[in-house]
């Protein structure tokens, strides 16, 4: 239960050492009088850690009672905050990083005035000991940071996400600074499925490159629509209004397999669902992990 966040509406860390003999009134005080918080807040998730990093407890009121959690690794330890003695609340994906052992050293950000420079951020990185690098960020910048993280000697792995595929066509870049880099991307261009190897061969015959992430998502939009199209049975008469409200229910009523992953379907919201892909540079070539 502990390894899954989605069930709590906030999680707060007990920081510093908790006397895990305590039991649920206990820890409960704790909240109240140490903390300044109520206890009895329903779906709240209270962590606590004693000295020993391996065993944490945690607390949870259900409505018609406590629930007491405890966890204990049989390998690794948790990265416990020790250094105030406060509750510290915790987004659900830095409680993610937490029940997998990570600890988030640093988090920078940048503007469109300064993405020439990273300097700054990745010093910090760098004197925060950060072993792995989250580039949540477009290929052109992250060039960037790979070059200018090479010129100081820093070499921790990168990782990021969709907006890294193209990183290898970028423009004067050394594309020896990316070998390792991992990203998730929807797309692979080396997979062994019929359809992804017939698009990648009439890509490169048509335009001399192997195709990006960027071109199968055009390609699988294309169908998505034209799959929507045909659900609500939009006629050329229709008004572009008509169309738009026609098309906007009927993708949620939609499922495709394509270039980019298989029984897509889409939500209210518009938000796709998919399995996740996930790819590595390996000599000058993204390969699928």
């Amino acid at each position: 239960m502990l390894n899954d966040a989605s069930g709590f509406r906030r999680i707060y860390l007990a920081t510093g050492y908790t006397d895990l003999r305590r039991g649920m009134e206990g820890l409960a005080s704790i909240i109240k009088f140490n903390f300044q918080l109520d206890p009895y807040q329903k779906d709240i998730l209270f962590l606590f850690c004693g000295r020993r990093t391996d065993r944490i407890k945690g607390l949870v009121w259900e409505g018609d009672g406590f629930l007491l959690l405890y966890k204990r690794l049989e390998l690794g330890a948790f990265n416990w905050p020790r250094t105030k003695e406060e509750a510290l609340e915790i987004t659900p994906e830095q409680y993610q990083y937490l029940m997998q052992g990570l600890e988030v050293v640093a988090e920078e950000a940048f503007t469109a005035d300064s993405k020439t420079d990273f300097s700054t951020q990745l010093k910090k990185a760098q004197d925060g000991g950060a072993e792995l690098v989250f580039l949540p960020i477009y290929y052109t910048e992250a060039s960037i940071i790979l070059t200018q993280a090479d010129q100081m000697g820093y070499q921790p792995k990168f990782f990021g996400c969709d907006g890294l595929d193209g990183l290898l066509a970028v423009k004067n870049f050394d594309t020896k600074l990316a070998e390792g880099v991992m990203l998730l991307t929807p797309f692979a261009a080396d997979a062994t499925d019929d359809l992804t190897k017939k698009f990648v061969k009439e890509y490169k015959d048509k335009y001399d490159e192997v195709p990006n992430q960027f071109a199968a998502d055009a390609y699988d939009a294309i169908y998505a629509i034209k799959a929507a199209m045909e659900e609500a049975k939009v006629t050329p008469d229709m008004s572009v209004t008509d169309m738009g409200d026609a098309l906007k229910s009927a993708m949620t009523k939609v499922t495709i397999d394509g270039l980019t992953g298989d029984e897509m379907s889409w939500s209210e919201s518009g938000e796709v669902n998919k399995d996740p892909k996930a790819v590595v540079i390996e000599n000058g070539e993204y390969v699928g992990m």
